[in-house]
């Protein structure tokens, strides 16, 4: 099967049509240390999948492992995987399934705090291949315990969005990776044979990666992040993707454009904490209690979401949770 993008290309801007994935993927077989990055829909978990499809027919025995900073996120990780390797032969699939995904705790063995993990320089973790899931989770100290028990020649992938919040703890590894290198210009770029080499696996000539993503080697991140571009979620919400655009580009004109603007029935900006407002969310929560299947009540939840700026003071966050659960509780 093919693992070229077939997504339409038709009215895609020239950094979006190109096949990203398919790069990232080749990349992340080449180094020792890659990170895939992207927005959500991007199809981070898609690009693992055929990561894992190379790997396996070009090295049939490597040894993985999947982990990432929170049980919860381990699991989801695996799941989604096993969905975007659907359509691949049952010895991929197979494989893929007897992946056991883990919290990076339980990867190397941290059992109590103060305790030295299991895992370490002098005793390296048994893997070939160490893909993190959520990377813009970890802080420094994790990060390196698992440099440090990765060992001598064990491959590391970190996935996950620089554009995301930091870990809770000291450091926000993943982001700052990304801006190391973005300091000398854009992500996605990459000497001329490197090039040459990504492209001869694009098949088509319309998704291949331009010369304006040529540049030689300027330090040791260089070629090693790879930005997925296209978000595959832009046809159920181009509203928001427009928003989150204008936010991460600091494009003032156009957030306040849409601000100004009803939201396309997919957000609504409240400025002056309107009561009616919260009493229309109020009816959208009642909607979701009272369904009766599980799975439409989970999509009527996960409709609704109220965002606030600040976590104190009369508007931030837990004065807003109060105002909704005195309307909740005053409709019984």
């Amino acid at each position: 099967e093919s693992l070229s993008a077939d997504f339409p290309i038709a009215g895609l801007t020239m950094q979006e049509r190109i096949d990203w994935q398919l790069a990232a993927a080749l990349t992340a077989l080449l180094r020792d240390f890659s990170i895939i990055t992207g927005g959500p829909g991007t199809g981070k978990t898609t690009t693992l999948g055929k990561l894992l499809r190379i790997l396996y027919a070009t090295e049939p025995g490597a040894r993985v492992a999947l982990a990432a900073p929170t049980g919860k996120a381990a699991n989801r990780m695996l799941e989604s995987l096993k969905s975007s390797c659907a359509g691949y032969p049952q010895d991929v699939r197979d494989l893929v399934a007897s992946l056991k995904p883990s919290t990076l705790h339980r990867l190397l063995g941290i059992r109590k705090a103060g305790l030295s993990p299991r895992y370490d320089e002098g005793n390296p973790l048994p893997f070939d291949f160490i893909i993190v899931d959520e990377a813009s989770m970890i802080d420094i100290p994790m990060f390196a315990r698992l440099l440090s028990a990765s060992g001598k020649g064990g491959r590391i992938v970190l996935l996950g969005d620089k554009d995301q919040l930091a870990s809770v703890e000291a450091g926000s590894l993943l982001g700052d990776f990304c801006q190391v290198v973005l300091k000398d210009g854009p992500l996605n770029r990459f000497s001329a044979d490197r090039l040459d080499w990504l492209n001869s696996f694009i098949r088509d000539a319309d998704r291949r990666i331009g010369p304006t993503h040529l540049k030689e080697d300027s330090g040791p991140l260089h070629e090693g992040i790879v930005e997925l571009a296209y978000s595959h979620r832009v046809k159920e919400a181009p509203r928001i993707r427009e928003l989150s655009r204008a936010i991460l580009n600091n494009d003032v004109p156009g957030l306040e454009g849409l601000m100004a603007g009803d939201g396309g029935g997919e957000f609504v900006f409240d400025t002056s904490y309107d009561p009616a407002l919260l009493e229309q969310f109020v009816t959208g929560y009642a909607r979701y209690i009272e369904e009766k299947d599980p799975l439409a009540a989970l999509k009527k939840l996960n409709a609704l979401r109220v965002l606030v700026t600040v976590r104190e003071g009369p508007k931030g966050l837990y004065a807003m949770n109060r105002r909704i659960e005195e309307i909740l509780a005053a409709k019984g």
